[in-house]
């Protein structure tokens, strides 16, 4: 089989979370650092859909945790946007610099708080970048840091800052950061059980793989909690359903919230996400030209429209974003090309 092909099932397996046949590619010979046709290396990818387990087996063939993406990031970026907890904590361990700027200018911290929400799961992953030595003053091309996001933020993220979260959460967050066991710290009566004993479970089980245990607690948690507590564990389940079942089962299960991705900022932006990585592009340029309504300043949104134009074969209308990009942040190379 020629290494091209072998390339393509190696990307193919992390997509859908193989890590059988992601061994069986790298047994074959295929170098753990080799990239993909845009220049993406397979720990990036791992990491950027949440496949914890298929990054470990890439780290342990040799791969390098501080490759970049064609955006310049280390795994700790796009799982810091998109809430992939356990790759986060796997690379500081792995000693992944927790203050690298992409070409954005954007560190990991700057990306959970900027694109994450305010539930407990994005809450850990600062939790965990704050524990491993990130800078909050680290400016970005805009000249705002970390820290200037806070007060946009629930004051959870003000606490892990000043290192002063309440003793439960600071309990349930350390031990995760320890990889110590959650399950005998949670309480034992489940019908006491608060948002934050619902995620820390969740969390657990979808770390272990515990694939219907997880999806029983999202489930459980939405008719307990308060409608606000809700919506996260609306984007817990989705995260769940991707990995454990499938692209399409988790997209019908998001398309039953259409309300909540059409009024919930973070819930658009993450869809998009969802979408270009099931190459449904035409639904993602929609969507990033909506947010581009509400902020047609964001560099962020003008790369991600022009690579969905791009991928469509669209080179001029992408290029034109692009220049559009270039006006608001002259000096950044990533929009010169």
């Amino acid at each position: 089989m020629q290494k091209t092909q072998i390339m393509h099932e190696l990307f193919e397996a992390i997509t859908q979370f193989d890590d059988l046949v992601l061994t069986k590619c790298l047994a074959m010979g295929i170098d753990s650092n080799r990239t993909n046709e845009v220049g993406l290396p397979p720990i990036v990818a791992a990491a950027a859909i949440g496949f914890t387990k298929g990054m470990q087996i890439l780290y342990r063939a040799g791969a390098d945790p501080n490759a970049l993406n064609r955006f310049g990031g280390t795994i700790l970026l796009p799982s810091s946007e998109k809430g992939h907890v356990s790759v986060v904590r796997e690379g500081v361990y792995w000693g992944v610099n927790v203050n690298h700027a992409n070409y954005l200018g954007w560190t990991a911290l700057q990306e959970a708080l900027i694109l994450g929400d305010d539930s407990e799961l994005y809450q850990l992953v600062v939790y965990i970048l704050n524990r491993s030595g990130a800078d909050w003053s680290k400016r970005d091309f805009n000249g705002k840091s970390a820290e200037d996001w806070l007060s946009k933020k629930e004051e959870s993220f003000v606490q892990i800052q000043s290192d002063s979260l309440p003793v439960i959460k600071q309990m349930y967050f350390e031990a995760y950061f320890l990889k110590l066991e959650i399950e005998d710290k949670l309480p034992a009566d489940k019908f006491s059980w608060k948002s934050l004993d619902y995620f820390m479970a969740f969390i657990d089980a979808y770390d272990r793989g515990n694939h219907q245990t997880a999806l029983t607690l999202c489930r459980h948690a939405r008719n307990r909690l308060s409608v606000e507590e809700q919506s996260s564990f609306i984007y817990y389940e989705f995260l769940a359903r991707k990995r454990f079942i499938g692209w399409e089962d988790a997209n019908l299960f998001i398309k039953r919230f259409h309300g909540e991705i059409h009024e919930n900022l973070f819930f658009k932006y993450q869809y998009s996400n969802f979408l270009r990585e099931g190459n449904q592009h035409d639904e993602a340029i929609q969507i990033m030209r909506e947010l581009l309504e509400q902020s047609p300043t964001r560099t962020d949104y003008l790369f991600h429209l022009a690579n969905s134009l791009s991928s469509l074969g669209k080179k001029s209308e992408a290029l034109d974003v692009m220049k559009r990009a270039s006006t608001i942040q002259p000096n950044n190379a990533l929009f010169q090309n």
